[in-house]
């Protein structure tokens, strides 16, 4: 009886520590999704602000301290958009559909580690 409790208590323990490592996988994956779409939000955000200003003040006269700040989110843009196609071309990819399956895969694989 008291042995039976004790394998129990490990069984109880091994279930909370699968759980916690799952936590964490997910959670890291959650982060890395929301980074993306926040960088990708971001460069959007900042190619559609450098759009407008093109737009509402072209031909217009300006400062100093504005061309500076125009000349900077135009340098900032292109750096964005060269890290985004550099990072594409500096290893292999895998397709978006093949993607997919190995998502798809990967998750059925935690499913059966954890014992989901």
């Amino acid at each position: 009886m008291v042995n039976t409790s004790k394998k129990e208590a490990d069984m109880s323990q091994h279930e909370e520590e699968i759980k916690r490592r799952m936590i964490e996988a997910l959670r890291a994956r959650s982060r890395e999704k929301y980074l993306k779409t926040r960088q990708e939000k971001i460069v959007a955000q900042l190619r559609d602000s450098l759009l407008d200003e093109k737009f509402l003040f072209e031909g217009e006269k300006l400062s100093k301290r504005e061309e500076q700040e125009i000349a900077y989110k135009r340098k900032v843009y292109e750096i964005a958009v060269k890290m985004n196609t550099k990072d594409s071309d500096n290893y292999y990819q895998i397709p978006e559909d093949e993607r997919a399956k190995v998502a798809l895969e990967r998750d059925k694989a935690l499913q059966v580690t954890f014992r989901l």
